[in-house]
């Protein structure tokens, strides 16, 4: 009797232990041991370049294929840290070996991932993020989210400079992007930070009356001894509501008497009209206001920085710094047509005014070749077909602008360079029509005139006495 009892016995515990191990959908895996074969690229996430692990807090079968030696289950897995709260989609294919046992064959999500929850944004990570742009006006304000995430906090701004004062609401946003495991990676997370700086407006103050004189001349390839800087006044409008500012004033140059090759401390003079400028600068840690003064040599840009403003000018490679003082008076609003600084009138609409020529004290009755014009339509030498110059009137060009006005008499005949440096310059210019090679070039008897000839010879013999390193070289 005890016998058959103990049969009984342990054939009920055989049974239960059996049941336990099955669930009720038909003989598929419990959960339990679901849960020791997920794979890791299943648990796991990156985030931001971290690994995390989660567990698996619960596994709910959605459709299930059943067989004696396979099992393919469709699962949804919600999985957990302290950080995150993910939801998987997946397919898992199990196989079952003749020593007892299942282990997981492959899986592949059938669905995108879902995310639950997402790690937290503090309000100090979006005050250090705001911080590497070194405002000192910027105050935070109400923290707001869109959605589970976004994390977006407000600041307001009030900021005033020297030039400029900036003032509105700042907003940064933090947003996770997701990119789903597949069947051999983790999902993949990380932050998008962005700053938006839309509801912050620019008011520049800059109209009145400016003026400044040539700073620098370490980098000036046209240096030469005793030279005076040049210098400019102007009075500007206040920018409209695109930055664009309006203004008139003059420029001056130093001016060289007849026969010398150093400036004599008198100047020429010109002016321009309808200075105008683009606002730059996406946020105010680095807006930027360019004001370009365009004249008949040159082009003088000047930067507009919230705490300084800086220019220079620029003629081929040459550029120089100029320091730029303001009076102060940003209630002058200059109009186009009115008198400059500078004593002189424009008329309304010009962009480019011929420089005004020196005067017969200054220069005598002898023709000076002032600094080259870069303009499309400019010539070095507009009358080397008709003039011969002579070398007191070619002394006040530097060596470059010889060897670009010698090789311009050639190419006013459709000389092709083989130069790079001729080709850049002479293919800016709108005249500049290149047809002949050299060798077609040579052929054409009597192509240069005499007095283009005798042009072409004087500015040889004065680049060759200057030792100018753009001279031809003297065959030994």
């Amino acid at each position: 009797m005890r016998r058959s009892f103990l049969g009984l016995t342990i054939a009920l515990f055989v049974t239960i232990i059996t049941l336990s191990g099955c669930s009720s959908n038909g003989g598929s895996l419990s959960e339990r041991e679901l849960r020791d074969l997920l794979p890791d690229t299943i648990l796991c996430y990156e985030l931001d370049g971290t690994s995390h692990t989660q567990d698996a807090r619960s596994i709910d079968i959605v459709r299930a294929d059943v067989t004696d030696e396979t099992q393919t289950l469709d699962c949804e897995i919600t999985l957990e840290d302290a950080d995150l709260t993910r939801t998987v989609y997946a397919e898992l294919n199990f196989k079952k070996y003749e020593t007892g046992g299942w282990q997981l064959e492959w899986w592949s999500p059938y669905q995108d991932e879902a995310i639950v929850s997402p790690p937290s944004i503090s309000s100090a990570d979006a005050d250090a993020y705001m911080a590497q742009y070194g405002y000192s006006g910027i105050t935070p304000g109400e923290e707001r989210s869109s959605d589970p995430l976004t994390y977006e906090r407000s600041y307001e701004v009030n900021e005033q400079h020297a030039y400029c004062d900036f003032t509105g609401t700042a907003v940064y946003q933090a947003t996770l992007q997701h990119w789903p495991a597949s069947s051999d990676s983790c999902a993949q997370l990380a932050w998008n930070e962005e700053a938006d700086f839309s509801g912050v407006q620019t008011t520049w103050k800059v109209a009145g009356h400016w003026s400044g004189v040539e700073s620098s001349q370490e980098n000036d390839p046209y240096y030469r001894q005793n030279r005076l800087p040049y210098m400019f006044e102007f009075d500007l409008q206040a920018p409209d509501g695109n930055g664009v500012i309006e203004g008139s004033g003059a420029y001056s140059y130093p001016a060289v008497y007849p026969g010398q090759s150093e400036y004599t401390g008198k100047y020429g003079e010109y002016e321009f009209v309808n200075a105008r400028s683009s606002s730059k600068g996406s946020s105010p840690a680095d807006a930027t206001m360019q004001m370009l003064v365009n004249t008949v040599y040159e082009t003088i840009v000047f930067n507009f920085t919230p705490d300084s403003v800086q220019s220079y000018c620029d003629l081929l490679d040459y550029t120089c710094e100029f320091t730029a003082t303001h009076d102060g008076q940003t209630s002058v609003q200059a109009t186009p047509g009115q008198t400059s600084g500078s004593g002189k009138t424009s008329g309304p609409g010009q962009t480019n005014v011929t420089p005004s020529e020196p005067s017969a004290s200054q220069t005598g009755s002898a023709v000076v070749v002032k600094p080259m014009d870069t303009g499309s339509d400019g010539y070095i030498l507009p009358n080397s077909d008709t003039h011969a110059y002579t070398t007191e009137e070619l002394s006040g060009l530097s060596t470059w602008e010889l060897y670009l006005a010698r090789n311009e008499i050639p190419a006013r005949h459709g000389y092709i360079f083989t130069v790079d440096d001729l080709n850049t310059y002479f293919g800016s210019k709108s005249w500049y029509e290149p047809s002949l090679t050299s060798k077609e070039f040579k052929k054409i008897e009597g192509i240069l005139n005499s007095t283009e000839e005798q042009n072409v010879q004087t500015i040889l013999d004065l680049e060759k006495s200057m030792d100018s390193p753009y001279a031809p070289k003297t065959k030994d």
